[in-house]
């Protein structure tokens, strides 16, 4: 593709510019060549490193003299160009003296040969060449590991623990709910065993301080297919995110997208019940997309391919009961300015700092709006009311009378005879 064809572009004008002491010379012609000039390179002092085919250099041969022959001139030297295409065309040795051409493609370098002047120049490019495919293949890689057709090609250590953890506990807090909402019965007894699970309810995170819902909600689901389909999210995309990031990288992403969704619905709703895994999911989505431009493989086909499809599945999950759309739109926003501090690229240094600066202000900002949204309207007495009986059914009456005298001192209303 054009991106990568430019990124090797980059990499030989470094190679030339830190090897051999060339210098850019600036040429405001076209934004896909680069010109180089030596005053010191008898050989070769002005190369020219471009996009385009050899074959197309008839068309515009006499531009590139008269730009060589004035890079020449500056330099003080008879006038040379080598000019190199990134190209999979061959082309062969030249027989113009004043004018050498040299075609780089994945499998071979062809044309005149320069390493009498540049003894490490094809090793160099075999190098960028094995670079570049190892970071692919290790995105496809972590793709194909979770391709049900390779999973038992996997050993114990290469299975996504984590992941796999997460999973299990997912679906066992949910068995947990749905055995609460059938001893409780009747209508709105999977929103009450929600509640008493740790799915976010505003009321309580307000009136009694229990903003350990903004992380545990990630963790509630009543709803069989909802869960479903988060886990099996959870279990496509988190396998990735557990092959391409550390271990504490992987687990910072998932629970800072959490919090980060709840924080979102807090801001910006009133009182409701929230359960899922969104949050979470959304901030891998954007993790991968991070990994993808850091790592320069999304501009793979293949990876690309790859990267749309997961990402097109998991939008599904928009769509799916009990969940909010703030919750997704917050998980992707913390997902991703908690994958974009993770990076390691040197390049990125200053996007970086632009991150940490706009990921500091994000979050004033989310919490001014917090302070300023603390409408717990409409009130859901009844819904209140089962949490707190229930509670005193299963022996939990400290807890239960707290949150009582909480709410009816927040409500100016006495919940003792309700």
């Amino acid at each position: 593709m054009a991106v990568e064809r430019d990124l090797l572009i980059m990499k030989l004008a470094q190679y030339f510019v830190t090897k051999y002491e060339y210098k850019f010379v600036e040429i405001k012609h076209n934004t896909h060549e680069i010109w180089l000039g030596s005053s010191i390179n008898e050989e070769y002092p002005v190369i020219r490193i471009s996009l385009s085919t050899a074959s197309s250099v008839m068309f515009e041969k006499s531009r590139l003299l008269e730009t060589s022959k004035a890079i020449c001139d500056f330099f003080h030297r008879n006038v040379k160009l080598l000019d190199i295409h990134i190209s999979d065309e061959l082309v062969e040795e030249s027989e113009d003296e004043n004018f050498v051409q040299v075609a780089i493609s994945n499998e071979n370098v062809s044309g005149i040969d320069i390493t009498n002047t540049f003894p490490d120049f094809k090793s160099m490019i075999l190098k960028i060449n094995d670079n570049e495919n190892e970071t692919k293949e290790k995105t496809i890689q972590a793709f194909n590991n979770f391709d049900p057709r390779n999973i038992k090609k996997n050993n114990l250590k290469q299975l996504p623990l984590i992941t796999y953890g997460i999973a299990i506990i997912c679906f066992i807090i949910f068995v947990i709910t749905n055995l609460i909402s059938n001893s409780i019965g009747g209508d709105g007894s999977a929103v009450t065993a929600s509640i008493v699970m740790g799915g976010y309810y505003k009321a309580f995170i307000v009136a009694g301080g229990e903003f350990f819902r903004f992380l545990t909600v990630g963790f509630v689901h009543y709803d069989f297919f909802h869960v479903l389909m988060n886990t099996a999210a959870l279990i496509s995309l988190g396998g990735i995110i557990e092959k391409l990031y550390k271990k504490w990288e992987y687990v910072v992403i998932l629970l800072g997208s959490i919090i980060f969704g709840s924080l979102f619905i807090f801001a910006a709703q009133d009182n409701v019940v929230t359960v899922g895994l969104s949050g979470g999911l959304y901030g891998f989505m954007a993790a991968l997309l991070v990994y993808g431009f850091e790592s320069k493989v999304i501009y793979n086909p293949a990876v690309a391919r790859s990267f749309l499809s997961t990402l097109l599945i998991n939008l599904l999950i928009t769509f799916m009961p009990g969940v909010s759309m703030y919750g997704h739109i917050g998980g992707f926003v913390g997902g991703l300015f908690i994958s974009l501090l993770l990076t390691k690229q040197k390049s990125w240094k200053l996007l970086r700092q632009n991150a940490l600066i706009a990921f500091v202000l994000l979050i004033g900002i989310l919490g001014f709006r917090c302070v300023q949204n603390y409408n717990v309207k409409p009130m859901y007495l009844g819904t209140d009311i089962a949490v707190l009986d229930y509670l005193d059914s299963v022996g939990l009456n400290g807890y239960s009378n707290s949150m009582k005298n909480k709410l009816s001192e927040f409500y100016g209303l006495n919940l003792e005879g309700k």
